[in-house]
């Protein structure tokens, strides 16, 4: 099976860039390699391009400018006519106006944001990355048997946490660690607000490094510089997460809560604040706490109060660490693979377009192919794992 990737995303999107190295990681596993061959055309300044090359994948770097771009659309339909895969992702909406669809590709794509549904309608399916963002997909009017929600992938082991030395930070502190932020999130001016009523704690701020003077600047001005270390962001953060007593999710552009999940997967208990993804996947005194968005001293009474009671601390740290082996057990199997991919390999599918929807631009050909194993990824949504979606991406035969 030949599955092309077409990201185009830069720096700022972290989350996203962390998950689509790890979608591309596991899909380069031994176990895989065999059956799926890959092929990824991203933009140049990815922050995953160093990741993937050292992985060895078939790596195209492109411009993606959204101005005067006049190699990007026709580079890419010449990896289209050498590569002919049986799939095309379609990582951002924008990357849809680069293609030309002047063949019959499986188009599927990857739903990030609560934007428009438009730049899609030429695509077979849609996989959203959070319930909230398919419930955001379905209300524009996208049918739902052409909605796929799967679980957002984590490695199924507690790695070995970040010596807290190599930062001079005291083992006995107080630890809070954010999730990666973006260029002037103000989620990260909230939280060294939250950090200046909270004495004795020490934090963590994942931010980019042009944002780090104005972040240092801040935290002078409330005093609390010898107790901020600022990072910059990576795409494995896991390590970071194991360190802390508490992990912090304060991006208020943060619409997928990757962050989130990679904290659950140390057993580490999570608080929300600003964005809409860490909202969707968090139950509010069972798998983390939420503060309201924009107010720094609720979110320290709410870390203090996480950090001073023994018992809410174990149970939000035991509820999310359940919740994580029952994800990892359903949907992540990387011992195993994934089983679905071979099993449903002699099936056959056909799709139609969605009723009241422009399925392609004008004049390009509307033709469907026939399709066969929905199974490249398989697994459950975070907030509805009991139901057992399947979430099956699409093959077609020649």
């Amino acid at each position: 099976m030949r599955v092309m990737h077409i990201a185009d995303f830069g720096r700022d999107d972290l989350a996203l860039s962390s998950l689509f190295a790890r979608i591309c990681s596991a899909f380069h596993d031994p176990i895989w390699r065999d059956e799926v061959g890959q092929q990824v055309v991203i933009r140049h300044n990815a922050l995953p391009v160093e990741h993937l090359e050292v992985l060895g994948l078939n790596l195209e770097r492109l411009p993606f400018r959204r101005w005067l771009d006049f190699s990007t659309s026709s580079r890419i339909s010449e990896r289209l006519q050498i590569v002919h895969p049986d799939v095309v992702l379609v990582w951002r909406p924008e990357a849809m106006g680069s293609l030309r669809l002047e063949s019959h590709r499986c188009l599927v794509g990857v739903v990030s944001n609560y934007g428009s549904i438009a730049p899609w309608r030429s695509c077979h399916r849609l996989i959203a990355l959070n319930e909230d963002l398919g419930d955001a997909v379905l209300e524009q009017g996208w049918p739902e048997d052409l909605l796929d929600l799967p679980a957002m992938p984590v490695l199924n082991e507690i790695g070995q946490a970040f010596p807290r030395k190599a930062l001079n930070t005291p083992s006995a502190a107080d630890l809070l660690v954010s999730t990666p932020l973006t260029k002037g999130d103000s989620g990260s001016m909230h939280l060294i607000r939250a950090l200046a009523d909270m004495k004795d704690a020490f934090l963590w701020l994942i931010a980019p490094r042009r944002d780090h003077r104005k972040l240092e600047a801040l935290a002078s001005r409330h005093e609390t510089v010898s107790r901020l270390r600022l990072l910059e962001p990576g795409l494995d953060n896991r390590a970071l997460y194991a360190a802390a007593d508490v992990v912090v999710a304060a991006g208020t552009n943060d619409n997928l809560g990757y962050g989130v999940v990679e904290a659950w997967s140390q057993s580490r208990p999570v608080v929300g604040t600003g964005g809409m993804g860490p909202a969707g996947l968090i139950r509010h005194g069972d798998s983390g706490m939420l503060s309201p968005a924009g107010d720094a001293r609720a979110l320290a009474r709410t870390l203090k109060r996480v950090l001073r009671d023994p018992m809410l601390y174990d149970r939000l740290a035991a509820g999310e660490g359940a919740s994580m082996k029952h994800i990892i057990r359903k949907t992540w199997l990387w011992s195993t693979g994934w089983r679905a991919f071979t099993g449903l390999r002699d099936r056959r599918f056909r799709l139609d377009p969605p009723a009241g929807l422009p399925r392609s631009r004008a004049g390009m050909p509307t033709s469907r192919p026939d399709i066969s194993d929905w199974s490249f990824f398989h697994g459950c949504n975070i907030r509805s794992a009991s139901q057992g979606r399947l979430c099956l991406y699409a093959e077609w035969s020649r």
